[in-house]
């Protein structure tokens, strides 16, 4: 028995955590919905479970069925792994959902113990009321909706839950040539089709996912609405040449890359990795931008700026900073797409970099790596080592950020370096659309 609140809690979250880990799953078994609701009289749950997964298993020979959820309301969540790209899997599906039917009136259950009906469960419903209370149903319907406007589909008069698939035995995509390894999850397609359009990315009272949509409220500018766009066109559901529109880009525009729904979507769909792939190969087709081309080159640049002495050097950023400041020069930006009210970040007068190292010379402890950051290297570093990884911001711009982590990580008791040869982290190459570029970096 537990009581402790915090051991209760970490109880409460296991079943949650593990519809994530399982949503999360890559490669094209997923576990499909469908028959997960069935809920039936405690005194029959075992029964019904154990018959469950011998058909699954044994006669229809599914690989592996997941089963989660609350037992004390008598409603396992049962859901087979199954590949709805293949024309055998779609059929187990179907054979599945009549079997799971045929159970819960057996055993006076019902198919929706939690949910709602909808597209998956609809179809049994003849079944499961019976044909008088089934046409009552009916006729209820018709006579409040006579012309079936409200929510076709459900409830009564359904398809079949293997009708209008998002995907099929003869679903294909197009191939590209990525820049990404994609290798973890299959291809550059499977990524995306991660995107189950569970909508998690519309909520709004908590959480960081999606920043676009919780200011707009547009469904355009969700992770699902980009997912659902590249996947159609990828898969000729629209026109393919709409892959590389200025539609397309506008809906992945709005995508800001923050990753936070890798950690919050339950599928843990990588937009933003996603986006930066897109991104090469919309302007491998449409041509680079001017300011993209001077955004891929700010590494070469700042690393220019700063290899100057320091007394060369420092009246210079000076000079910079105060030029970024003037009307003329915005003037002159606003014509490659920087807006005149936008304010540039500031270069620092040395660089994070610089002012790391010469601390740590004056303290008598520097400490180059030999070589860039690996999990080799660090073990060969003391138990409480650790390796700052500066970004081109901190780097340049916002350096006393780097300052402050160092010293909040030297106070914890950690001894900190940088990894040796590093100039840029990449990202106004990758942002760019140029991610093609950044690996050298």
């Amino acid at each position: 028995r537990v009581l402790d609140p915090v051991k209760v809690a970490q109880v409460w979250t296991v079943r949650k955590a593990g519809l994530n880990i399982l949503m999360s799953r890559r490669g094209d078994h997923k576990p499909i919905t469908g028959i997960e609701d069935v809920s039936v009289p405690q005194e029959q749950l075992a029964d019904y479970l154990q018959r469950m997964l011998d058909f699954c298993q044994k006669e229809n020979q599914i690989g592996e069925v997941a089963v989660y959820a609350h037992a004390s309301a008598g409603c396992l969540h049962v859901r087979p792994l199954l590949n709805m790209k293949d024309g055998a899997d779609i059929a187990k599906l179907r054979a599945v959902g009549e079997y799971a039917a045929d159970l819960a009136v057996q055993y006076s259950g019902v198919m929706s113990g939690e949910h709602g009906d909808g597209f998956a469960r609809s179809a049994y419903n003849p079944k499961l009321f019976g044909e008088t209370l089934y046409n009552a149903l009916r006729e209820t319907k018709a006579i409040f909706d006579p012309h079936n406007l409200m929510n076709p589909g459900k409830i009564v008069d359904a398809p079949l839950p293997t009708e209008n698939l998002r995907m099929g035995p003869t679903y294909q995509t197009i191939k590209l040539q990525t820049v990404f390894d994609w290798g973890a999850d299959g291809g550059y397609a499977p990524a995306i089709e991660m995107c189950n359009g569970a909508g998690v990315c519309r909520k709004l009272g908590a959480g960081t996912m999606c920043p676009s949509y919780m200011a707009t409220r547009d469904e355009h500018d969700t992770t699902r609405a980009r997912a659902n766009a590249l996947r159609n066109a990828m898969a000729g559901r629209i026109s393919p040449n709409e892959l590389f529109s200025t539609e397309m880009y506008g809906v992945m525009d709005l995508c800001l890359g923050c990753k936070a729904c890798k950690s919050e979507c339950p599928s843990a769909v990588d937009m933003a990795k996603i986006k930066a792939e897109y991104l090469v190969h919309y302007y491998q087709h449409n041509g680079l931008p001017l300011f993209n081309r001077l955004m891929g080159w700010l590494p070469t640049l700042n690393a220019l700026l700063y290899r100057l002495p320091e007394p060369v050097s420092a009246p210079l950023v000076s000079l910079i900073n105060w030029g970024m400041k003037q009307d003329s020069t915005k003037g002159l930006l606003e014509k490659i797409g920087i807006h005149p009210e936008r304010t540039l970040p500031a270069y620092a007068p040395q660089t994070f970099a610089r002012w790391f190292y010469t601390q740590q010379a004056t303290e008598g402890t520097a400490q180059r790596t030999s070589q860039p950051a690996t999990e080799k290297s660090t073990e060969k570093s003391t138990e409480k080592s650790v390796i700052l990884f500066h970004d081109t911001w901190t780097n340049y711009n916002e350096t006393h950020l780097g300052e402050a982590a160092v010293r909040l990580l030297s106070a914890a008791g950690y001894h900190v370096q940088l990894a040796a040869g590093r100039q840029c982290c990449g990202r106004p190459l990758i942002t760019g659309g140029q991610a093609d570029k950044a690996k050298p970096w």
